[in-house]
């Protein structure tokens, strides 16, 4: 990629130590809903209230109870109050307007196990929820490559990069990485910006393809992933600049479930060979001959 189009570092700007051994709409109006005609298109909006009923759901059920005094409070120490927050990794939301908690609580486990790890005795359960703040921090990196901000990203948000949707002028495809530059279907179809954070082409028209036939809050979870003895790393694990694709790598549990969306992306599937066997791990991917030239 051309140097002057790479963003610059934001793992290495801010480390974690993770080393190889993971336009808005809100509510439709009463005129606005009436005036649509078109089954197709009322079809579309009756989905998205749907998935945004969804939503909301999953948001009571992982809501948090952290005050804004709590949040404020300057830690100077690590007791079992920073293992919650840790623990509550699974629920935290980075996407919308009410995201302020979430980041608070990101930055919390960051100095957290920075701590641990200058003090050269990190506790394996600081280890297991590594990988996934990880993949929420390259979240909130690409957003930053896109020119978003959490707030622009709520549950009714329009990707900018397509057609019907709100344009931003800051944009410049062609100057973004090349893995996070629209495609054809970005550009055709409406879809959550959410989905133009993730650098694998492939998997973005898969799943835009894919509209509402599939739970999104549920693919969130199994992305961001989880850890412990019984069932190895799942999801998608960060290696280094999370535009790159030869940063991410697929775990097998992850492939269980959505091997659909991630079919053909030849990128992904030569970074998860490659992490593996840095590990002394056998390739998950078998590939062709040409998979050099897919890519």
């Amino acid at each position: 990629m051309d140097s002057t189009k790479t963003p610059q570092s934001y793992f290495t700007a801010h480390p974690l130590f993770l080393k190889p051994a993971e336009n808005r709409i809100d509510v439709w109006p009463s005129d606005g809903w009436t005036h649509i005609t078109d089954p197709k298109e009322r079809r579309k909006v009756q989905n998205r209230f749907n998935q945004r009923a969804r939503r909301r759901r999953q948001r009571t059920v992982n809501t948090h109870s952290y005050s804004l005094e709590h949040l404020a409070e300057p830690q100077t120490t690590y007791t079992s109050t920073n293992l919650d927050d840790l623990k509550s990794i699974n629920g935290l939301r980075i996407l919308g307007p009410n995201s302020g908690p979430s980041m608070c609580t990101i930055r919390r486990v960051e100095m957290l196990i920075y701590a641990e790890y200058t003090a050269r005795s990190p506790r394996t359960e600081l280890l297991l929820g590594l990988t996934q703040l990880n993949f929420l921090r390259a979240l909130i990196a690409n957003m930053d490559v896109l020119h978003l901000s959490p707030a622009q990203m709520d549950d009714e948000a329009l990707s900018p990069f397509n057609l019907v949707g709100p344009r931003y002028p800051e944009y410049q495809d062609s100057s973004l990485p090349s893995a996070l530059q629209p495609t054809a279907i970005q550009r055709t179809i409406s879809h959550h910006p959410w989905l133009d954070l993730l650098p694998i082409p492939k998997m973005r028209d898969h799943l835009i393809l894919a509209g509402n036939s599939f739970d999104d809050v549920q693919l969130c979870h199994d992305l961001c992933g989880y850890r412990n003895s019984g069932t190895g790393q799942t999801g998608m694990v960060v290696w280094k600049d999370p535009w790159d694709p030869a940063g991410w790598e697929v775990t097998e549990t992850f492939l269980k479930t959505w091997g659909w969306a991630v079919q053909g992306s030849w990128d992904l599937f030569q970074s998860t060979n490659y992490w593996r066997m840095k590990r002394g791990e056998k390739p998950l991917f078998l590939l062709p001959p040409e998979a050099e030239r897919l890519i």
